[in-house]
């Protein structure tokens, strides 16, 4: 088990840790967005940069094991600087109009982040009015559907993808079975 020193805070990890696990383990923050516990680091976002051993070099902390004598710093005006400079390109071009992979493939543009969310808090309501603004027959869709938007969901690199046409026809046979369900709206 490697020990090393994190912003001068001396701390043992097991084998195969890494930089990230290390501070975490010594109660120091070290910003991070694009890491998910239990999935492999990607590395790509460059915000978890740290100093190594009063070296000019900066290594992203969730992708560097931890080896027994390290120095880390984490908190110096060079690796701050490296850090905001990172979020300033990852910001750079982004003009405020997020979509997940899922809802981008999604010939419909379902805005399937939200479904999620509606169906896990139990709002069928809500998720049978997300679900028609995109979809008019959503219980036709919902079994026939090819499920491009599965293809692109990011839950797939942790484990499986969400099951979306499953949530679509689900809310559908939900709102069917509820005694009023919604029709769609129609000219007089």
């Amino acid at each position: 088990m490697p020990t090393l020193a994190v912003d001068g805070r001396e701390v043992t990890v097991p084998e195969g840790a890494t930089v990230l696990d290390a501070a975490r383990r010594a109660g120091i923050e070290i910003p991070t967005m694009c890491v998910l516990e239990g999935a492999k680091p990607h590395a790509s976002c460059l915000v978890c940069l740290v100093r190594m051993n009063g070296s000019d070099r900066l290594l992203p902390s969730c992708a560097t094991r931890a080896e027994e004598g390290m120095a880390v710093e984490s908190d110096v005006p060079q690796v701050r600087e490296a850090r905001r400079l990172a979020l300033e390109l990852l910001l750079g071009d982004h003009l405020g109009e997020c979509h997940a992979p899922c809802q981008r493939i999604c010939p419909l543009f379902l805005d399937v982040p939200l479904l999620t969310r509606q169906v896990r808090d139990g709002n069928l309501g809500a998720a049978v009015e997300n679900v028609r603004r995109s979809i008019p027959f959503p219980g036709i869709t919902g079994r026939v559907c090819p499920a491009k938007c599965q293809v692109g969901c990011r839950r797939g690199d942790a484990d499986e993808p969400v099951a979306i046409r499953d949530l679509e026809r689900h809310v559908a046979d939900a709102d069917r079975e509820g005694g009023s369900p919604r029709l769609p709206d129609r000219a007089p």
